[in-house]
C-alpha cells in the first residue's frame, strides 16, 4: 500500500524522478502550511492544490491515485480539523 512519501519515492525509477517527487513532497507540505494558517484565503489554497495535481499529472500521469490518496486525503483531514467542512 502506498501511503509515505517513501512508498511514492519508491516508485520513482531515476533520480530524476526523485527529485520531482521531492518537489510534489515540498509543494504538498506549503499547502498543508497554507491550510494551517488561518491568514490564507481558500481560494488561494484551492489554486495551490489544482496547480500541484497538475503538475503531478504532467509528472507522474500513471501515479494520480496515488497523488490522491497520500496527498488530497491529507489536504482534505487538515482542511476539516483546521477550517471546518470542505466546500
Amino acid at each position: 500500500m502506498v501511503e509515505t512519501l517513501e512508498d511514492f519515492l519508491r516508485f520513482s525509477e531515476s533520480d530524476q524522478e526523485r527529485q520531482k517527487a521531492m518537489e510534489i513532497q515540498q509543494d504538498a507540505q506549503a499547502i498543508c502550511l497554507m491550510i494551517l494558517n488561518h491568514t490564507c484565503d481558500d481560494v488561494d489554497i484551492e489554486i495551490a492544490r489544482e496547480r500541484l495535481r497538475e503538475k503531478v499529472e504532467s509528472l507522474f500521469p500513471h501515479q494520480m491515485q496515488t497523488y490522491e490518496m497520500i496527498y488530497e486525503s491529507r489536504f482534505k483531514r487538515l482542511w476539516e480539523q483546521f477550517r471546518g467542512k470542505e466546500s
